[in-house]
């Protein structure tokens, strides 16, 4: 993996930023705050998430979904961009 983002990522087109690693540590799983951001969300929308870990079953969910999806890792940390395609 490359901590380079794609082409695609537009900072500006962040519609919500996620620590995955706190929501955890509180008990709540992210899947559904984001999917429900990315399902309101217009063309071109990317939802922004931050984990100790490569969140591999959210990569998957989305990219069954038709979604623009995007990890990169850097220094243990990753770095993972959810775009609505259009």
């Amino acid at each position: 993996m490359t901590a380079t983002p794609p082409l695609w990522f537009d900072p500006a087109r962040v519609i919500l930023s996620v620590d995955v690693s706190a929501m955890l540590a509180r008990g709540v799983h992210p899947l559904q705050q984001v999917q429900e951001s990315l399902e309101s969300a217009a063309p071109g929308d990317i939802v922004e998430l931050r984990s100790a870990f490569e969140p591999a079953p959210l990569l998957q969910f989305f990219r069954d979904r038709r979604m623009e999806v995007w990890c990169g890792e850097e220094a243990g940390s990753f770095h993972t961009c959810i775009r609505k395609p259009g």
